[in-house]
């Protein structure tokens, strides 16, 4: 399954897999979405697999938000666990 991202009232849903083939060109897309906005919020209810790839991305684009104190949040299921992984990333 292909990974898409579409827009709906300022909200990012992607949908489908974040992995090696997907997660380069998803954190690219991301990223330049972070560089004409000061909050981006994605939900990943339709994320149905991430691999390190994925994560790795995702901890990429947290970092970047951070430094540029731009508000970046990450909702729906798995989120929580998504953010615990990232955050352990950060402190190591």
């Amino acid at each position: 399954m292909a990974l898409t991202i579409k827009e709906q009232n300022g909200i990012f849903f992607a949908q489908g897999i974040i992995n090696s083939s997907t997660s380069e060109l998803f954190k690219n897309h991301i990223e330049f979405l972070l560089n004409f906005q000061n909050s981006l919020e994605i939900n990943i209810d339709a994320i149905t697999k991430i691999d390190t790839n994925g994560l790795l991305a995702f901890y990429k684009l947290y970092k970047k938000a951070l430094i540029y104190n731009i508000d970046f949040k990450i909702t729906g299921k798995g989120c929580e666990e998504l953010l615990k992984e990232i955050n352990c990333n950060l402190v190591a």
